[in-house]
């Protein structure tokens, strides 16, 4: 089936949502769009994208699902061909040379660029038996922006491996590299790994964004109340802050915010990370390097002998890690770091798991945080409506009472998501005397915590729910993200 595409106004669909909805333009006007659909629409996509066109005369087109098919890959075609028209097989010409053609240097540019206005945190290039693709994780979640021809992909791989100073002959074994690229005016620092897969090479991109300003905490998410607490910690002189979540959680970006609100000209301040990924000046960063025995507990031994008045620890990994933060809190330094627990209350368990003495953590620990990322409704297209009787329980049993609440909807804004951007959900308590008093007397975490409730401390949860009843955040994805802790 042939059919003959006219835009004389306007442009055509990303291909990402072309083939995420199955909507093809195939005439578009000052006053008029068709647009070829299949069975596979339905009615609240065709409603959306009527409300959107602003077109006085919108009308679809019934396709057979085989021709909408065609439709779709001749659009994927001819996009390959602008870009990709004079790439030759990778079997007979070479590698380095095909890695420095204008279409593949373009491809990659265009690729970099887009992740770059898109704010995306990586990009991935993956790769399978006829063709790759490209995904970008935005908010957390991954998302295809496409997907091309195998026959270029090798030098693909090759472009994105001679920016990042990487050996382009090596596709047996993994690879870490950096690249720091001028785009728009702005540097990037990118952190690429390769790793070989089955028919081909992953490679994932991580922007890091080493110019940019670190973030406040207000600018992240926190409230008042958690700002005013996390200053007074981090003036203290002595004892450990321990920030817990998942991996991807932005334990990392907190914990840089933190060391930003500190004096450096009156203190030495140290980090340990793994990798460096944002450079400030005024502190000392030092990178682990785990092939010549750098790891964080041999660092750390050194670093106690450059005199530090702070001590920032990407993550205690080990016991032995652990044990020597905690004891160099003991004897006068402020340390920060990581572990990988669900809530702030079972960093105190976590730590017993390690063998960390008892005595130690109720001497050394300060205070206890735990965070988490969720995203935000986009405020152009977020929709109300009525919660169900279950779900106004919920709010209630937190002291809320929520008559309309807010849920996804998707515009071009947020790119039909239905979101845009996230924010950082952060319960945070100290360790007054009772704590230590527990801790000692070996009390089981959930004694902790009933305790916490009692003396009002904020969980995770409830701080998602107010953002929910203030119609920032979707009260079902915080449920899933985040659930209620027993």
């Amino acid at each position: 089936m042939e059919t003959q595409i006219v835009i004389k106004s306007g442009k055509q669909f990303s291909y990402e949502y072309i083939v995420k909805n199955r909507l093809v333009k195939i005439y578009e006007d000052d006053d008029k769009i068709i647009i070829a659909k299949d069975d596979s629409a339905s009615r609240e996509l065709i409603n959306e994208v009527t409300h959107y066109s602003k077109k006085e005369n919108v009308e679809f087109v019934l396709y057979e699902k085989n021709d909408l098919d065609e439709l779709i890959r001749y659009l994927h075609k001819d996009e390959d061909r602008k870009i990709l028209n004079s790439v030759k097989d990778d079997n007979t010409t070479d590698l380095a040379k095909l890695a420095s053609d204008a279409p593949v240097v373009n491809l990659v540019n265009e690729i970099l660029i887009n992740a770059l206005n898109k704010k995306v945190s990586d990009v991935h290039f993956e790769v399978y038996e006829s063709y790759f693709r490209v995904r970008f994780r935005v908010n957390g979640l991954l998302i295809q922006v496409g997907s091309y021809p195998k026959n270029v992909y090798d030098a693909v791989c090759a472009r994105i491996k001679i920016i990042s100073k990487l050996d382009i002959t090596n596709k047996r074994f993994s690879q870490d590299g950096k690249a720091a690229l001028t785009i728009h005016n702005r540097r990037i620092d990118i952190r690429t790994s390769t790793m070989p897969t089955m028919y081909g090479e992953s490679v994932v991109l991580r922007f890091l964004g080493i110019e940019e300003s670190l973030h406040d905490l207000k600018s992240l998410g926190f409230d008042d109340k958690d700002i005013a607490e996390c200053n007074a910690i981090i003036q203290k002189s002595y004892g450990t802050f321990i920030l817990t979540g998942p991996t991807g959680s932005g334990k990392t970006t907190t914990l840089r915010s933190l060391i930003n609100m500190i004096d450096f000209k009156s203190k030495n301040v140290i980090t340990i990370e793994d990798p460096v990924e944002y450079t400030i000046e005024g502190i000392n960063q030092v990178q682990i390097n785990e092939k010549i025995d750098f790891g964080f507990n041999s660092i750390l031994r050194n670093v106690l002998r450059q005199d530090p008045d702070v001590i920032m620890i990407g993550e205690m990994r080990d016991e032995e890690t652990a044990d020597l933060a905690l004891r160099a809190a003991m004897t006068g330094h402020l340390v920060l770091s990581t572990l990988h627990t669900n809530d702030a209350v079972s960093s105190i368990s976590r730590l017993l798991n390690m063998k960390i003495p008892s005595y130690v953590i109720e001497s050394a620990v300060l205070a206890c945080a735990a965070q988490r990322l969720v995203r935000l409704l986009c405020p152009e297209c977020k929709t109300e409506f009525t919660p169900d009787g279950v779900t106004k329980q919920l709010f209630e049993k937190y002291g809320m009472k929520v008559s309309t609440l807010y849920k996804p909807c998707g515009c071009e804004r947020c790119a039909m998501t239905g979101f845009s951007g996230r924010t950082a959900l952060f319960e945070l308590f100290e360790l007054d005397e009772k704590i230590r008093e527990y801790i000692i007397n070996g009390e089981s975490v959930s004694v902790i915590r009933k305790y916490l409730n009692d003396n009002g401390f904020r969980s995770l949860f409830s701080k998602a729910l107010e953002k929910a009843a203030l119609g920032l955040v979707y009260v079902e994805e915080v449920k899933s993200i985040i659930g209620e802790v027993k």
